[in-house]
This record gives C-alpha cells, structure tokens and sequence, in this order.
C-alpha cells in the first residue's frame, strides 16, 4: 500500500470512529427509502433515510405534521439545490444529513432547526461560512467538508457545543484567531493548504484527534508551528 493510499485509509478510519461517538441511533425505528412510495403514517418513524434518490424536493405529504417524531433526517447523495420548506418545522431534529447535494446557500430560517447536534454540510456549493449556522448553540458535530469557502467567521466560537469538526479539503489559508476559543473540541479535521495556526492554537486542551495532512506542521513548546 502505497503511503497516499494509506493516509487516505487512516483518515476513512478517523471519519468513522468520530462519527460512531456521537450516532446514538440505539432503540429508533429507522426508514430507509430507495426509489419505494412513501408511506402515509410515519408518526413512529425518529429516522428517515431518503440517500440516493436523486430528490429535488421532499416527497407529497412530507410534512412537519406526519414526522412529528423524527430525530434523523438523511438527504445526503439528492439533487437539492435549495432545501425544502418543511425542515423548518422540524425543530426536534437532532441529526440533518445534507451531503452530496447542490446547496449553494441556506434559507435564513435554516436557524430555527435549534435541537441539531449532528450536521453533514459536506461537498456542496457553498462559498461561505453560513451565519445561520452560529445560531445552532446546541450542535456538537459539524461536517463542513469539501465546500468553496476561503475563511471562517471570527464568530466561530458561538458554536460552543461543537466537539467533532471537519474543515477537510476547504480553501482555507489561515484560521482566526478566535478559533482557539472552540474549548469543546476535541476531534479536528482540518486538512488544508494553511499557511500558519494562530499562536494559541495550543490551547485547545480537549483536543484528542487531528488531522493536518496537507500542511505538514509540527508541535514546539505546545504551539503548532509549520515545518
């Protein structure tokens, strides 16, 4: 195995070890939808898969009323170049999965979705850091991967809650300042073509796992310097 081909396996490894922590899907009764009629009564459902099925638009009768248990909502892998009205409802969502899709920007409302604690935003079109998104004060992972943003808002810290954070393959050069503030993080995917780390990049104290692949950096004297 080639060492590429190896970095590549290891940081699948990390993905999927990060992820397991924070999936409590125990004891919920799961859907999942391939290319089948939607049922009428989901009032029972807290996990509804709608993956890979080329959607522009939730199905007919999808609405915050037939889901009003739902916890997880899975839309990765459509054709969503807008999100559906009815996931504004939806404030007892906890997990939203919206990767793979055409998202080239969030609906101001997107706010309102205050239970989220797991959001996948990965590979979309987003050019931005969405605003909307230091609102969600209870989120504790966000995948933000593979999107068209060149900075992070200094206003990251709102996301208090946040203890598992992908950056992967953004544009990032640099990182603010105020990004050695998120004191909850403790699993950071962050690898860029960055060109420094704030000084007090040591801070983060919770810290058990991070990825830094592109930019080579080593640790001197508890900061993060690049090589």
């Amino acid at each position: 195995m080639t060492e590429s081909a190896g970095s590549v396996k290891m940081v699948k490894v990390w993905r999927e070890a990060a992820l397991r922590c924070t999936k409590l899907l125990n004891n919920r009764r799961q859907l999942s939808l391939s290319g089948l009629r939607l049922p009428v009564n989901l009032g029972q459902v807290h996990i509804l898969n709608l993956a890979n099925n080329l959607l522009q638009e939730l199905p007919e009768g999808l609405d915050a009323g037939s889901l009003a248990n739902l916890r997880a909502l899975i839309l990765r892998r459509n054709c969503f170049c807008r999100l559906p009205q009815p996931l504004w409802a939806l404030g007892q969502l906890d997990e939203l999965a919206l990767a793979h899709n055409c998202l080239g920007q969030l609906p101001a409302t997107f706010g309102q979705l205050q239970g989220l604690r797991t959001l996948d935003l990965d590979h979309n079109r987003l050019t931005h850091f969405p605003p909307q998104l230091l609102q969600l004060g209870r989120l504790e992972e966000l995948d933000f991967s593979s999107n068209w943003v060149r900075a992070l808002p200094p206003e990251i810290p709102r996301l208090h809650s946040i203890k598992i954070l992908w950056l992967s393959t953004l544009q990032l050069p640099c990182l603010p300042d105020t990004f050695c503030h998120l004191g909850a993080l403790e699993s950071l995917m962050l690898d860029n073509a960055l060109h420094s780390l704030p000084p007090s990049f040591g801070d983060l104290g919770r810290l058990k796992m991070i990825n830094l692949t592109i930019g080579a950096y080593v640790q001197s004297s508890g900061v993060f310097q690049p090589t």
